[in-house]
């Protein structure tokens, strides 16, 4: 049986750029190697398998510095992810592996925990931190009270801005006072709920608007804004430019 945990992570400034830096290098690699595999294929008639593609990745760290910088687990994870994409997709279970694009909504990568014979394990929880490979030195910070009231308040819109919902309902669920909510947003994020929910209903209408042939309506409706006219204003008070044109724009990109 396999356990998995949830956290969520206040990284300082140099974990967030390593983290981020992990994620390109990882997408780097498992689209570097789908290319290789590809050709492979085409030329030979067979593709690379896993064994060559690591044996060839640490040439590649030669070629490439700053290939060195991530955890090399996490790096052997995308090799491995890939192998088995291309396993599925040989077994007729799925599609042919594709390229990773880095405008994708969500970004990851893998790392793997070792248990060193003379030391300890490579992931860990210790309190309220967790040791990650390569960022271990380094303490994540232990979110403050702002910092959860703010986290639970993302979560709940997320999980609830396609509904109509309002500081005094978020308020009732989470247990706190308005203003109290107000202030530990404004201290962590800047900003305050509605800012917030309008921010986070544009950005998930900018993907569909850029992506589907939804009307500005549908579109509307699907963020939580019923009044098709009122979210096409708020829209270019925020963007800038309206709904049509963003759409129009994203599409010659």
């Amino acid at each position: 049986m396999h356990k998995a945990y949830r956290f969520r992570l206040y990284p300082t400034q140099k974990q967030a750029k390593l983290i981020n830096e992990t994620i390109g290098c990882c997408r780097f690699v498992y689209n570097h190697f789908l290319a290789e595999w590809n050709q492979a294929y085409e030329t030979t008639g067979r593709g690379l398998g896993y064994n060559e593609c690591s044996k060839r990745l640490t040439a590649l760290k030669q070629t490439l510095p700053w290939l060195k910088t991530p955890d090399s687990t996490a790096l052997q994870n995308a090799l491995q992810q890939l192998a088995e994409a291309f396993d599925r997709f040989f077994d007729g279970t799925s599609n042919a592996p594709r390229f990773k694009s880095k405008k994708h909504p969500n970004q990851s990568y893998t790392a793997q925990c070792n248990y060193p014979k003379n030391g300890r394990p490579t992931i860990e929880v210790d309190g309220h931190r967790l040791k990650l490979p390569k960022l271990q030195k380094q303490e994540l910070s232990v979110p403050s009270a702002s910092e959860q009231i703010s986290a639970a308040v993302v979560a709940y819109i997320e999980k609830h801005f396609s509904e109509p919902i309002t500081l005094d309902m978020l308020a009732q669920e989470l247990r706190f006072h308005p203003d109290y909510i107000t202030r530990c947003m404004q201290k962590t994020m800047g900003m305050g709920f509605s800012r917030y929910l309008a921010h986070y209903r544009l950005s998930k209408a900018k993907q569909w608007l850029a992506e589907t042939n939804e009307t500005i309506e549908a579109i509307a409706k699907r963020v939580g804004i019923d009044d098709g006219a009122y979210f096409s204003r708020l829209f270019k008070k925020m963007e800038g430019i309206t709904p049509t044109e963003y759409r129009r724009m994203a599409r010659r990109t």
